[in-house]
């Protein structure tokens, strides 16, 4: 919906994109569901980015010899780098900028590629019964860019020797999402995803 309103689409043809993306993600989605949100990113969010610099910008970045392909939502005419989130709950600011890779990445990215150094902030559209707008600022330092550095280091080390890795599957860090969980819990022994709990190891 976003991108298709930054270059200049009609609503009608921007909520036509919208819906078509929220059912190719699940195809048990009620594109009408999202018509709230598409409203609250035209009333809180499109009227700070104003005219775009860039939309779905493409970079590639390469950080300590590593080639690391960018794609940011939208430099907006500030030449802030936004990135446009949905989300169940608000989301906690703190958490969000200690965290963050993409901010890092991003930030350096078009530095590289434009000499220019650019803030970083995040829109998020909270999907609750009274859907919400909310923009974090992250800040983007050398120390962030150093720490993503040393873990994209970090998982450099454990693709090129996998078999040294051990899953995590069970804490807020692990592979919920993995489709590879249930080999991952026989192979490495470890309980059942549906009979594991919260507190298991």
């Amino acid at each position: 919906y976003a991108e298709v309103r930054l270059t200049g689409g009609g609503l009608d043809e921007a909520r036509i994109a919208g819906a078509d993306a929220a059912v190719a993600v699940d195809e048990a989605t009620d594109p009408e569901e999202w018509l709230p949100l598409m409203d609250l990113w035209e009333a809180a969010i499109r009227p700070m980015i104003g005219t775009p610099q860039a939309v779905e910008q493409r970079l590639e970045l390469t950080l300590d010899g590593l080639p690391i392909t960018c794609t940011l939502d939208v430099v907006d005419e500030h030449g802030t780098i936004r990135d446009l989130k949905t989300t169940q709950r608000k989301p906690n600011p703190l958490d969000v900028t200690r965290k963050s890779i993409q901010a890092p990445l991003y930030v350096a990215a078009w530095h590289q590629a434009t000499g220019e150094s650019a803030p970083f902030v995040l829109d998020y559209l909270v999907r609750s019964k009274t859907p919400t707008a909310l923009t974090i600022a992250v800040p983007v330092t050398e120390a962030s860019i150093d720490r993503v550095r040393r873990q994209l280091a970090w998982a450099q080390e454990q693709a090129d020797n996998p078999d040294g890795i051990i899953p995590n599957p069970y804490t807020a860090y692990g592979c919920s999402g993995c489709p590879f969980l249930q080999i991952c819990a026989e192979q490495f022994d470890l309980p059942h995803p549906e009979t594991a709990t919260a507190e298991a190891p």
